[in-house]
């Protein structure tokens, strides 16, 4: 979360702040149940994601009034103004939803992505030793972890303009269809034992981040981020290893990861 926020020039915001934004946008994401005519289940659990999003705009307004004026190196002012013509700046209505994406998505799925490799290497001790003896290996081991267990498992909706059939499936103009990232990185067609986490996997592109232009903005930083906080970890409690007497619970739709990993080690 920290990473994130100082990466888009949120110095200024305290992490407990960064945190309470995250989960309050989440809950309006998640709030998704609809009537037999399309009307929400539950209008009122949009107060508390309406709520962040207007103070996060209260916030970034006067951060992007400053740096009109007076550019630093902050994600934010770049984005303001790399690309654009002299003198003109990026519209506040092409910043703030693209914004809220990255705060929804960005201050959680690197901790999944240290989950979901720290469960890959305690499910193979004898992996999870070599990557503490040759911390070279950590960038590997993240992108097989976040393949093996995708921090966004589900996203992405598209409506076919026209019918057409793809994988035997018959898909109908208009038709709703949600990617499954979590689904494609685990295809036999492309992955041998697709359900393995395996370190020495020969390299090979997986969908973790997307594709083409809507590929993730967070691509190359959320691995680098994962890779050092394990660096971190591992080197303070190189004896870690998982508590067998806990079970493992690995949880969500659209966001997944274990829910906790409770650990032990010997000092």
């Amino acid at each position: 979360v920290r990473a994130v926020g100082d990466l888009l020039g949120f110095q200024q915001v305290d992490s407990d702040t960064l945190r309470r934004w995250f989960h309050d946008l989440s809950s309006g994401f998640v709030n998704k149940a609809v009537d037999a005519e399309g009307n929400f289940l539950n209008p009122e659990g949009f107060a508390a994601s309406d709520a962040a999003r207007a103070e996060i705009e209260t916030v970034v307004n006067v951060m992007l009034d400053r740096l009109e004026k007076k550019p630093d190196e902050s994600a934010l002012s770049h984005w303001l103004h790399d690309g654009m013509p002299p003198g003109q700046v990026r519209s506040r209505e092409t910043i703030f939803p693209n914004l809220l994406v990255i705060l929804l998505g960005g201050m959680q799925e690197p901790g999944h992505a240290c989950g979901s490799t720290l469960l890959g290497l305690f499910s193979q001790p004898e992996l999870l030793r070599n990557v503490i003896e040759d911390q070279s290996q950590l960038l590997k081991a993240v992108h097989e972890g976040m393949r093996w267990l995708s921090p966004i498992w589900t996203t992405i909706g598209r409506r076919p303009i026209s019918d057409f059939a793809i994988g035997g499936v018959l898909l109908h103009a208009g038709q709703n269809v949600l990617l499954s990232y979590g689904s494609a990185n685990r295809d036999e067609a492309q992955f041998e034992q697709p359900e393995t986490y395996i370190l020495d996997r020969p390299s090979r592109s997986h969908l973790a981040f997307g594709t083409g232009k809507h590929i993730c903005a967070g691509t190359y930083f959320a691995p680098q981020v994962a890779r050092i906080a394990l660096e971190e970890l591992l080197r303070a409690l190189p004896s870690i290893e998982l508590d067998p007497e806990h079970e493992v619970v690995v949880w969500g739709w659209f966001f997944r990861g274990p829910q906790e990993l409770r650990v032990r080690w010997s000092v």
